[in-house]
């Protein structure tokens, strides 16, 4: 019986609170807020997708002749520098001895 009691005065509270809550809330304020919140959120979600859209274009390895050729070429470029430092070298220590 005391916990009926309780639960009919936790409910009465309950009541009295929610109806304060109702007076106090501005529905307009509150569907505008929510109309604003919606919208921002989707174009978050848009944002979001154009963003990972891009970073997985930037992922994609590009396939073209052109740029493997020129790196190609600045390889072998190199490497040739490089050997005749090489000779140069292997000259030099030559001539000494």
């Amino acid at each position: 019986m005391v916990t009926m009691d309780q639960m009919a005065n936790v409910m009465s509270g309950m009541a009295k609170i929610m109806g304060s809550a109702k007076n106090k809330i501005n529905i307009e304020q509150f569907q505008n807020s929510m109309k604003t919140y919606s919208t921002e959120k989707e174009r978050m979600q848009l944002m979001n997708e154009m963003i990972q859209d891009s970073m997985e274009m930037a992922e994609d390895e590009v396939d073209d002749t052109d740029v493997d050729n020129l790196i190609a070429g600045m390889e072998t470029e190199i490497k040739n520098k490089k050997n005749r430092q090489v000779e140069a070298e292997m000259e030099a220590e030559d001539e000494q001895l």
